[in-house]
């Protein structure tokens, strides 16, 4: 059986057409920029997905800079509306893809208990126990790296099964 719900491990690219097109993914790197420009991840996604339409347009501007590297000035000058709202669109799409679900991250679990600004515990998590390089860390999505970490809690014996599907990878 197919697990259509699986998205962390997606290939397929989100694409938004500002001078030319550019893929975009939100990784843990351009989380890290978007917590430093905004204070914290939710302060950024409120901006962008708040009632104030300036705010969520400087916003998205903010985001699409940290995702594609152009400039500000660059992604204003190709921003009509119709592109606004294909770019808006596109971050909504990859932030749904890329971000994790409240169950991936379960606060009530101490051995999972990250906050968005709790980077060191991030690297740690990462460099020591899935055992990746820097590169990889930094350009993983935090959806991919929270299921990474499920499973190698699950694999270690430090997580029962909640779902069949991983039941079912994990005997074959």
């Amino acid at each position: 059986m197919i697990n259509t719900d699986v998205f962390e491990f997606e290939k397929d690219e989100i694409r938004v057409l500002l001078d030319v097109s550019y893929a975009i993914k939100f990784t843990l790197k351009a989380v890290f920029q978007l917590e430093k420009r905004y204070g914290s991840m939710p302060a950024a996604l409120k901006a962008l997905l708040g009632e104030n339409p300036d705010e969520a347009k400087e916003a998205a501007v903010s985001f699409l800079c940290v995702l594609t590297g152009l400039n500000p000035e660059k992604i204003n000058e190709n921003m009509d509306a119709l592109r606004f709202r294909m770019a808006f669109e596109g971050l909504t799409k990859a932030l749904k893809r890329d971000f994790p679900d409240k169950k991936d991250c379960d606060p009530e679990d101490e051995e999972e208990n990250w906050q968005p600004n709790d980077w060191d515990y991030l690297y740690a998590v990462g460099r020591m126990r899935l055992l990746m390089n820097e590169d990889e860390f930094l350009e993983t999505t935090p959806r991919r790296f929270f299921k990474l970490h499920y499973l190698w809690r699950l694999l270690n014996g430090h997580e029962q099964p909640e779902e069949e599907v991983y039941t079912g990878a994990l005997t074959h």
